[in-house]
């Protein structure tokens, strides 16, 4: 069975019975909901574009019927991007930068900073503790240690500079997938030295399903 957010409210639907059915209690965030993450502690928490985060439970009742439960309504700026979870916290990128949230309280990360673009769209976490961001203009690489940014960009390798809200993954093998309005690439941050886009470019990028 999936869980999935929709313009009009939370759905379950069952793979074997090919049938949807809509959850009880879910009007509370039917304003532009992006998308559904269920965390570490088996809460689900659902991003929306102006209204916040909600975080609560999702189940279903005796009768089979889905049903949220405990619902809380956790502010956030408007325009939210992207969410992860990290090292215990929670992370949203928006228009307006990057936002974590430790259970307690709100911080605006990195804003500011150096970045090549507020607007974030999508964010990764290497195994070295560094953060990676697609932006509406560049890619850019986090040092959260040191607060440094290096940024790429097509004359980098990338297939465009313009990326796509929450299209980006870490996967196991430690290769790092960010889709843009170009196509998507795929690199391993382990493998090359981080430079400076106006520097000469020592990253390689490669693209899946493009002609580079």
């Amino acid at each position: 069975k999936l869980w999935i957010s929709s313009a009009d409210g939370i759905y379950l639907y069952d793979i074997e019975k090919d049938s949807f059915r809509r959850a009880k209690g879910d009007t509370l965030f039917q304003t532009h909901p992006m998308g559904l993450h269920r965390d570490s502690q088996d809460m689900v928490w659902c991003f929306t574009y102006d209204s916040g985060l909600f975080r609560f439970r999702l189940a279903e009742d005796i009768d089979g019927q889905p049903t949220v439960h405990d619902c809380t309504h956790i502010g956030t700026p408007a325009g939210i991007l992207s969410f992860k979870e990290s090292d215990g916290k929670v992370w949203i990128t928006t228009i307006q930068g990057i936002y974590s949230y430790d259970g307690k309280l709100w911080r605006h990360e990195f804003y500011g900073k150096g970045m090549s673009s507020n607007c974030v769209r999508s964010i990764e976490f290497d195994s070295k503790g560094g953060i990676w961001v697609g932006t509406d203009f560049g890619l850019n690489r986090i040092e959260p240690a040191t607060n440094s940014v290096s940024a790429y960009f097509i004359e980098n390798g990338l297939p465009a500079n313009e990326f796509r809200a929450r299209a980006s993954l870490y996967a196991s093998d430690g290769t790092m997938y960010f889709g843009t309005i170009g196509g998507m690439s795929r690199f391993v941050p382990s493998d090359f030295s981080l430079s400076s886009h106006s520097n000469a470019p020592r990253v390689s990028f490669a693209v899946v399903g493009g002609e580079r």
